[in-house]
């Protein structure tokens, strides 16, 4: 499992900024998905120079997963790495129904959704799925993450630096015993 330090998030920004460069993409805003992407896409959009909006995505949780929570916040690092890894396994088996709500400007034509991981792929691509319901036929949205864990995910973003579990600033798994970064 790799993990991704918050002062290694610029660079990260960076990097992917470089790789729409490289592409042409004009990017006219970022949109990032609550909360992991939140400090990537605040992140790129300074890079990009354009504005950032956040959208949240809703589903049912596992009665299970919000109970053990609150213990995992006191587990010890390899108890969680183990965990993180079986949590991608189940998660990348079953497409749930998922609600998104958020504001997408009326200016928008070409939409950067960014996330910080992609595990089944089913929440970017409900999101991907409203920027286009949204823009119509004449939008343009791609997609980029910090890492793909999954081989084959329901959906595969545009750009990805890694393909691996990561472990962030912001996860549980990160800090043992101390409450993660917003």
């Amino acid at each position: 499992m790799r993990t991704v330090l918050a002062n290694e998030l610029p660079l990260i920004a960076e990097q992917i900024a470089s790789r729409i460069n490289e592409c042409g993409m004009q990017v006219d805003i970022v949109v990032w998905i609550e909360s992991g992407g939140r400090l990537l896409g605040q992140m790129l959009g300074d890079c990009l120079g354009v504005p950032v909006v956040g959208v949240s995505v809703s589903k049912r949780k596992s009665r299970y997963r919000s109970a053990l929570i609150p213990i995992f916040r006191w587990a010890p690092r390899g108890i969680l790495s183990m965990a993180r890894w079986l949590d991608v396994a189940l998660r990348t088996r079953k497409e749930r129904a998922l609600y998104v709500s958020g504001t997408l400007p009326p200016y928008a034509q070409c939409i950067l959704v960014v996330d910080d991981a992609v595990d089944s792929g089913n929440t970017l691509k409900a999101v991907v799925n409203w920027c286009k319901g949204i823009l119509g036929d004449g939008g343009l949205v791609r997609s980029a993450v910090i890492t793909t864990t999954s081989s084959c995910p329901a959906f595969s973003p545009d750009i990805s630096l890694y393909n691996e579990i990561c472990s962030f600033p912001w996860s549980l798994a990160s800090f043992p015993g101390e409450k993660p970064i917003q």
